[in-house]
């Protein structure tokens, strides 16, 4: 699942080549429906994203006219997650936290805690996923702006644009299935600070 080039010539694209959930109904079909402004369409995936026990996805991230970068995350409860970055991989197994940094090939560790658990959700590639282990993760999100609908591959997207981050001035626009309220299709918007940065697809 890739986005077109012409509907967004700044944005970042995000595909998302495999998810699977595993838990009970994600969110109620009647509360999906509501869901019709931002701020509802935005709380409607937390909570379908937080209901789930596991969640194993991959995706690529790539800016236009750049090459693709695959992420892939494997997570369940209460807090154990593997996450491959294309710079590192990071495991929690519960107990502690550790990195590898692929290019120097060196590894650190940190005690878990359930800030730091969170904390690796921060960066703006993984702030998709940031409401699986906290249901508030994206409460203080800024600006969000319903956008309708749009239809990829047969699919009527409802499409939601936040600031995530308020900090960071990057919006991020999801691509959200109308059956489960699932991201499956993003674009990372730079901050105004960061002038002629693409937009990233995530698909």
């Amino acid at each position: 699942m890739r986005y077109n080039k012409e509907d967004n010539a700044n944005s970042e694209v995000v595909s998302l080549k495999k998810i699977l959930f595993v838990g009970g109904a994600l969110i109620a079909l009647a509360s999906a429906g509501s869901a019709q402004n931002g701020p509802d369409l935005i709380r409607a995936f937390a909570t379908a994203l937080n209901k789930a026990e596991s969640l194993k996805v991959t995706y690529s991230v790539q800016a236009l006219g750049g090459t693709s970068e695959t992420y892939t995350l494997n997570l369940s409860k209460p807090n154990l997650a593997r996450i491959e970055r294309p710079d590192m991989s990071i495991v929690a197994d519960g107990t502690n936290v550790t990195f590898f940094d692929k290019k120097d090939r060196t590894y650190y560790k940190h005690a878990q805690t359930d800030a730091e658990l969170k904390g690796l959700f921060q960066p703006q590639e993984l702030q998709l996923w940031g409401a699986f282990f906290d249901a508030d993760f994206y409460k203080a999100a800024a600006n969000a702006k319903a956008q309708g609908t749009k239809n990829r591959k047969g699919i009527d997207f409802k499409v939601v644009e936040a600031t995530v981050n308020p900090q960071s001035g990057q919006a991020t626009v999801f691509y959200l299935h109308p059956d489960d309220m699932i991201v499956r299709q993003a674009e990372l918007k730079p901050s105004t600070t960061e002038a002629g940065a693409p937009i990233r697809l995530v698909d």
